[in-house]
């Protein structure tokens, strides 16, 4: 039994060509194509200004190493040396992401011959449309090491499932995942939640295939399979880990770069706060209203899943049960990120492994029976996957908005400048920034969305990029009092001449 459960001859067949995981690649990349289209033209996320300004030039290789992100620090050298940036390759590189996680996924979940394939385009859909991600393709320079990591990822499950399925080479597919998953940690550490969910995926679906054909009382199987299941994706987890952070901290030491909060551990005493503040994002997965994905995107995903658990589990109960602690499991994966990094910050582009979770358990509820019950759960997940679709699109051409609000206040401010201060030597205080403005001023989500004008940083890159000039411009918080009382820009009182030579602009 052992053997047959490790080789899953029962439950894997050839791959990838069959209807079901055509199903799912095609629903996959329509519904991700449908929802990021915006991703394909031209925005700016507050970093994207601060790297098209080329101010730091040659430098970020330094900044991801101390992140941790050796392999982007790599890319980023070799791009240096060609004259390029990430963000030149935004196009190109997102229609790679779409190609190289539809490989993922479909590895992953390796779709099975003979079920529905409107159950397999459902669960493509909700995962290519969920708006989380949306957040990552805002980033146009994210896009290329984006797509290396899903593209690794993919290599990483493909030794990874020959190994488990009796190849006579084991170790040699072993030590090839570890190299392509240590590759796809150098270019985002939350590599880490989707490969150990992704085995824990794939220990659970061959175990439960062989189990479909075992008494349908025998329980203790299961829970064998479910501890089997666990530990190998724990190992995972703390083998990726190691690996990862020995690498980090050897480049490190070589190139004499100190850690950045992102690539440090939480420290003891902090563990109790980092505990309640987990407990107080757990809503905001399963129910809150938040402005990328809606309390209704959110009810309709889980009814729908509900509907296929219940499906299931009149099928046979140990895989809808089998479902529900992979579920589980898979919500604390996809925390560990943020969970024990030093730097708390669970913004949606953090939190992207959960929509893999949530279609993955849909996946483990997949069956060839016609019940109601399981066609209406999986109307209900293609319904969540069309309002995910629009909160996406929402969520990018808002984006774009707010990048010509900013844009246009720029070159207003530096017209005004100039029309009124003929002496002008290029240098700009700004006080009293707002980081949204009134049209609009709930599209933002923690960093996402927000006015480069009330970011230290990407003020200066703004302004450049705006006007085509070279320009000094900072947020003046030191000059709060001197815009005391005075009207804001662009009123006549707005804008005044310094000692120094510099202009102070009250917004």
């Amino acid at each position: 039994m052992n053997s047959c459960l490790l080789e899953g001859r029962v439950s894997t067949p050839e791959w990838p060509y069959n209807k079901s995981t055509v199903a799912f690649s095609s629903a996959f990349a329509i519904a991700f194509l449908l929802s990021k289209f915006a991703g394909f033209s031209v925005g700016y996320a507050l970093d994207d200004y601060l790297i098209v300004s080329q101010q730091h030039a040659g430098t970020f290789s330094n900044f991801f190493l101390s992140q941790g992100r050796y392999t982007n620090a790599a890319l980023d050298i070799l791009l240096d040396a060609a004259n390029l940036q990430m963000a030149n390759f935004s196009a190109g590189a997102l229609a790679a992401t779409v190609c190289f996680a539809a490989l993922f996924y479909a590895r992953i979940f390796s779709p099975r011959v003979g079920t529905r394939l409107v159950a397999w385009a459902a669960v493509g859909a909700l995962l290519g449309a969920h708006s989380y991600y949306a957040e990552y393709v805002s980033f146009r320079q994210a896009a290329l090491p984006m797509s290396i990591m899903f593209a690794t990822c993919w290599m990483a499950a493909t030794h990874y499932r020959k190994a488990l399925t009796g190849s006579s080479s084991k170790f040699r597919h072993l030590s090839a995942a570890l190299a392509f998953g240590a590759v796809a940690m150098g270019t985002n550490q939350l590599a880490i939640s989707f490969l150990a969910i992704g085995v824990l995926y794939m220990h659970l679906e061959m175990g439960l295939a062989r189990l479909e054909h075992a008494s349908a009382t025998q329980f203790r199987p299961m829970l064998q399979l479910l501890g089997s299941a666990t530990l190998a994706s724990a190992a995972t987890g703390a083998v990726l880990i190691t690996a990862s952070t020995l690498l980090s901290i050897f480049l490190r030491a070589v190139f004499r770069v100190p850690a950045n909060d992102r690539a440090t551990l939480i420290l003891a005493q902090d563990i109790p706060e980092r505990a309640h503040q987990i407990w107080s994002l757990l809503p905001t997965l399963f129910y809150s209203t938040e402005p990328v994905a809606s309390l209704f995107a959110k009810a309709l995903c889980l009814s729908g899943l509900a509907l296929l658990l219940i499906s299931s589990a009149s099928r046979d109960a140990r895989r809808s049960l089998s479902a529900i602690v992979f579920l589980a499991i898979s919500l604390c994966i996809t925390l560990i990120p943020i969970a024990f990094s030093k730097d708390w910050w669970p913004v949606p582009r953090t939190l992207i492994a959960w929509p893999f979770a949530l279609a993955a358990t849909a996946a483990l509820c997949i069956g060839p029976e016609r019940k109601r019950t399981a066609l209406a759960g999986l109307v209900l997940l293609l319904a969540s996957a069309a309002v995910f679709c629009a909160h996406s699109s929402s969520m990018l051409l808002n984006q774009q908005r707010l990048n010509r609000w900013d844009m246009a206040r720029a070159q207003e401010i530096a017209v005004q400048i100039a029309l009124r201060h003929p002496g002008f030597q290029g240098r700009i205080a700004i006080g009293n920034p707002s980081w949204s403005y009134p049209l609009a001023p709930d599209i933002s989500q923690g960093d996402m969305n927000v006015s480069a004008m009330s970011v230290p940083w990407a003020i200066d890159p703004l302004f450049d990029e705006a006007t085509g000039n070279n320009l000094t411009v900072r947020i003046a918080a030191d000059l709060a009092v001197q815009c005391s009382g005075k009207d804001a820009f662009p009123a006549s009182d707005s804008i005044t001449d310094l000692p120094d030579g510099e202009v102070l602009v009250c917004l």
